[in-house]
């Protein structure tokens, strides 16, 4: 996992406009380091309050993303941390659109990025990484403990219910579904194969 960027990966001139609309230096780092925890894919917005601002009334700066210094570094084969590392044009399987997403409210979802989420809000996107290879072959013999990372059968393998699971749809996408004990919460005609996800740790 790739975690937050340094709250000095700013343009030092950045750095210099906020020291001198700042009464104390002191809080420097603790202004850059909410800046960049509240930044999305395009800008970056510094807030200084009016006991901390040389006018006595708040002062927001908002700059764009390319004053950073440095981006974070692609985790390729796993969960990144959004917005400090961005989605990746050059992706192993060209035809790819779609990314596995973690919400902030702890849903998983799929969704489409292109300079932004299609349909998300920046601020509700933890997580993201690649979806799941498409199963070649399914795995039906298999005891609890030698599940959790390979595509199961279904219906032939009954998912937990209330849990969201990788599956693997008649169409050939990976999407993402909740087992609702009966039913799935999406694609339920289409779902050939489920996978549980991985939580992503920022460890």
């Amino acid at each position: 996992m790739r975690s937050e960027l340094s709250p000095f990966s700013i343009d030092r001139k950045i750095i210099n406009t906020l020291l001198q609309l700042m009464k104390e230096r002191d809080y420097l780092e603790s202004v850059l380091a909410n800046g960049l925890s509240s930044m999305n894919s395009r800008e970056i917005p510094f807030y200084i309050d009016e006991e901390l601002s040389v006018t006595g009334k708040e002062i927001w700066l908002i700059v764009s993303r390319t004053h950073l210094t440095k981006e974070g570094v692609p985790n390729i084969e796993g969960w990144n941390q959004y917005p400090f590392v961005l989605p990746w044009e050059n992706r192993a399987s060209p035809d790819k659109k779609l990314w596995l997403v973690k919400l902030k409210d702890g849903r998983f979802i799929t969704a489409e990025y292109n300079g932004g989420w299609h349909r998300w809000p920046d601020e509700k996107i933890a997580f993201f990484r690649d979806p799941s290879e498409a199963p070649t072959n399914l795995c039906r013999n298999l005891s609890d403990t030698e599940k959790s990372n390979l595509w199961l059968p279904y219906p032939e393998h009954v998912p937990v219910t209330g849990k969201t699971y990788e599956v693997f749809i008649s169409t050939g996408e990976v999407r993402t579904a909740t087992w609702r004990g009966e039913d799935w919460s999406y694609f339920n005609a289409k779902v050939k194969a489920f996978k549980e996800i991985e939580e992503p740790s920022l460890i």
